[in-house]
């Protein structure tokens, strides 16, 4: 009996199946669908993520489905606009995670408002707790000082504040420096480009991801069938869920209002360091191809001429590689189309 030897689907198959794949899941995407997401948008913007990301194109088509149907019930865009929220690549799976702009997204539909500020060496910046007879009281003196872009120094602090018609007094969320550098080096990638580049945004996302386990803020969604259910905003994974190193980047950890980013700090400029860098990602993206090429060989000791003429090596075999994941895709179409009922 002879075997027929079938090609890899091209690019453009890999989207027709997707297309097909979101256009069964648009009724149930609508049964979900909150009035700051309709499914229409949604699709939309699903499938040109989809063929933007290659990252995604080798997560299973369900589990991006899944993280399409999350998106959909909170009614967060998925795209990083905004910082509401991102699909992200997590060990060959497609994970919904909500950004930092996400929480003062649900907040604000909720009559809560949120505002987060770095805090410089060079502002006047005092904290002052008291109690008395009518309750416990937290207050804030912050006055900016950023008159010399020279003498603005480093961050000191962030804080987020959360204030509402309906209370008495704010919720206030202040994060000191030693309290970002503990996370920033317990998070997997303590030295990436964001926490280089990017510090205070880091440290005011930090202030809101604190302040966000302390909320009193409920998000209300609906299921398939249309029950509805409250979830506390803290419990939806947020970008320090899923990380693996790959999840900070300038997308991501944006301003929340859009604006400029602050001041980079001054970033190594060693080429072994960024090398070493590119290595540890191709490592994690393209484990097979990595080993062939690189086997147990210290990169760390390896000249700089040769081991960027592997990396480059390493890329070029991933990528063409992906044709093997994207024929993933076709033999995935009926099984998907059975666990997820579409």
């Amino acid at each position: 009996m002879s075997v027929q030897r079938i090609n890899p689907p091209s690019r453009e198959a890999t989207s027709t199946t997707m297309v097909h794949l979101v256009e069964r899941a648009k009724p149930k995407f609508a049964t979900v669908a909150t009035k700051y997401l309709s499914e229409e948008k949604l699709c939309a913007l699903a499938l040109s993520m989809w063929n933007k990301d290659s990252k995604l194109r080798r997560c299973t088509p369900e589990s991006f489905l899944l993280a399409l149907y999350k998106a959909c019930q909170l009614g967060l865009d998925p795209t990083g606009i905004g910082n509401q929220g991102h699909i992200v690549a997590y060990r060959n799976e497609a994970q919904f995670i909500r950004g930092w702009g996400g929480v003062v997204t649900m907040a604000a539909r909720r009559g809560i408002n949120i505002d987060t500020f770095a805090v410089y060496e060079s502002d006047e910046f005092e904290v002052a707790r008291y109690v008395n007879s009518d309750g416990y009281y937290l207050g804030l003196h912050h006055v900016e000082k950023r008159d010399n872009p020279e003498e603005i120094g480093g961050v000191r602090a962030a804080y987020a504040v959360a204030s509402c018609k309906d209370w008495e007094q704010p919720m206030i969320e202040v994060v000191w420096r030693h309290d970002i550098e503990k996370i920033r080096k317990n998070s997997a990638s303590p030295n990436s480009p964001a926490w280089k580049a990017w510090y205070s945004e880091m440290a005011r996302k930090t202030a809101v991801n604190r302040l966000s386990k302390r909320l009193p803020l409920f998000v209300e969604v609906k299921d398939e069938d249309g029950k509805k259910n409250s979830i506390p905003v803290s419990s939806i994974p947020n970008e320090d869920t899923y990380y693996e190193g790959r999840v900070g980047n300038n997308v991501i950890d944006a301003p929340i209002d859009g604006g400029p980013v602050s001041e980079p700090e001054v970033v190594d400029e060693n080429p072994m360091v960024a090398l070493v860098a590119e290595a540890l990602q191709l490592r994690s993206e393209y484990p097979e191809i990595y080993a062939q090429v690189i086997g147990k060989r210290d990169i760390t000791k390896a000249n700089p001429k040769s081991l960027s003429g592997a990396l480059k090596k390493i890329a070029h075999l991933g990528m063409t590689a992906e044709s093997d994941s994207q024929r993933e895709l076709v033999e995935h179409e009926q099984v998907v189309e059975e666990q997820m009922g579409f």
